[in-house]
């Protein structure tokens, strides 16, 4: 697709337990944005202090981001270096029983994270300045969002909803040599 959005954004260096509340905001403030007229969202107040976002009330986003939260919880000491990778398609195409293929990728989201053993300091400061990196991102590039290709036979009418919901995937990338590699020649780090 020649409008093809591609992001990277840097997570600041953080322990484990403020990592995952960047990304939950992160997560879901991108499918806020991207999930237009959806009604499945609510505010919610972030566990750093004095910081809201709108979160999905999506099951299927939920156990995505509680799925790649378990992976996190599983990774060694020693690989604190990975990639998040967020991608939209613009079709989700049922080929066989239970097997599912997306197609049409148009935006990728990549997070790059490093866990450290100590918490920073300056919490809000550093989420405030990442979410208006991330909302930069998304409103720079706003205009480009392709048309949802979806059977709306396949909706009955309490779920019509899911019409403006783009297909996705969430991926963990634990090698981070990769992702250097990538930001390196997108030259799209926020630091």
């Amino acid at each position: 697709m020649s409008n093809f959005g591609n992001h990277i954004i840097k997570i600041f260096e953080d322990d484990l337990y403020t990592v995952k509340e960047y990304l939950t905001i992160a997560i879901n403030t991108v499918f806020y944005h991207r999930w237009l007229k959806s009604n499945d969202f609510s505010e919610e107040e972030s566990n750093i202090n004095n910081i809201y976002y709108f979160k999905s009330n999506d099951k299927s986003l939920k156990e995505e981001i509680k799925e790649l939260f378990k992976k996190l919880d599983n990774l060694s000491k020693s690989n604190n270096k990975f990639q998040i990778t967020l991608n939209f398609y613009t079709k989700k195409i049922s080929k066989f029983f239970l097997y599912e293929s997306l197609e049409g990728l148009w935006e990728t989201w990549n997070f790059l994270v490093t866990i450290s053993d100590k918490s920073s300091k300056d919490k809000e400061a550093k989420i405030r300045r990442f979410i208006s990196d991330i909302l930069k991102e998304l409103n720079d590039e706003k205009d480009f969002m392709p048309d949802i290709d979806i059977d709306l036979n396949q909706f009955n009418n309490s779920n019509i909803n899911n019409e403006t919901k783009f297909p996705f995937e969430i991926k963990l990338n634990t090698d981070f040599e990769e992702a250097s590699i990538i930001s390196i020649l997108n030259n799209k780090i926020n630091i």
